[in-house]
């Protein structure tokens, strides 16, 4: 009897505990969702908005929003792949947050690509629009002839000069907006040598000609320096590479070695602290062997 009224007793409390429990367990997911839908619609706007002025800029009409489904799609396949090849979760999980950003680094890469051959293009560019000039035809002509003659991309962005142009917009504008969708130093300093020169006054078939010189002879020196530096770039791509051949070989051929690397977490923080070895010492290599000319 007195056991049968200790349990009555302490039943109520019991409960009381239960529903207090339930309760704040189901306020906690109630927030954290709350907090997960906030911070990925934040996310969601940022990585959209930054990605679209990257595909803008290289006149690709593939919807901004593809790119993240791309992302996601690339997170869970990866995911899934090496959770069940290294049959630890956790492992999967990592890898797909690197997968995650693969696409937007595509776009990147295909930018910075993109860039660097409209710099190349530009100094055949500028000696046309100087030619043009010296033969008499107006600035605006110039441009057009730099149009219908050069390729990709240096083409489209002077295509999209001369449509601003005819629709009213002032040269200093075109070129500025020029500037803010392809910025870089050599299309910076025409910009402003072509502004002071419309300005002030000036030669401007001499002034694209010189331009085009110092252009020239600052890519000659660019060459130059990564030639010089070709070596030290090379031993930091096979330093940073060594660890993961190392482990990938170890894997292979001594398999219960390296299996407490994906199974402990021990491993999984020597693994995180090895990746965060490896970033740190190729920002270092590479603030070595870049240099600005």
């Amino acid at each position: 009897m007195q056991e049968l009224a200790k349990l009555l007793n302490t039943e109520p409390q019991l409960m009381v505990a239960m529903l207090a429990s339930g309760g704040a367990a189901m306020l906690f997911v109630y927030i954290g969702i709350e907090l997960f839908q906030t911070g990925w619609s934040s996310y969601d706007e940022r990585y959209i908005q930054g990605a679209e002025s990257t595909m803008e800029s290289m006149f690709l009409t593939i919807p901004v929003q593809n790119l993240l489904y791309l992302s996601a799609l690339c997170f869970l396949f990866v995911t899934l792949l090496v959770s069940y090849v290294s049959g630890n979760i956790i492992a999967g999980v990592l890898f797909g947050l690197c997968a995650f950003a693969l696409p937007k680094i595509l776009v990147v890469v295909m930018k910075f690509n993109r860039d660097k051959l409209f710099n190349l293009q530009l100094i055949d560019a500028l000696n046309s629009i100087s030619n043009s000039l010296r033969a008499g035809l107006s600035l605006n002509q110039a441009f057009e002839m730099v149009q219908e003659e050069m390729d990709k991309p240096i083409g489209q962005e002077f295509l999209l000069l001369n449509q601003q142009l005819r629709l009213g917009l002032p040269l200093e504008e075109a070129l500025n907006a020029m500037l803010d969708r392809m910025p870089g130093q050599d299309l910076e300093l025409v910009v402003t040598a072509t502004n002071i020169a419309l300005d002030i006054g000036g030669n401007l078939p001499e002034v694209f000609s010189n331009i085009a010189d110092t252009i020239r002879q600052r890519h000659t020196i660019e060459g130059k320096v990564k030639a010089l530096t070709a070596q030290g770039k090379m031993q930091a791509m096979v330093i940073c590479a060594l660890p993961f051949f190392i482990a990938i070989a170890l894997n292979f051929i001594v398999p219960d070695l390296m299996r407490p690397m994906f199974e402990t977490w021990y491993g999984l923080g020597l693994i995180g602290l090895i990746l965060v070895m490896e970033a740190i010492g190729a920002f270092i290599i590479s603030k070595i062997v870049n240099i600005d000319v």
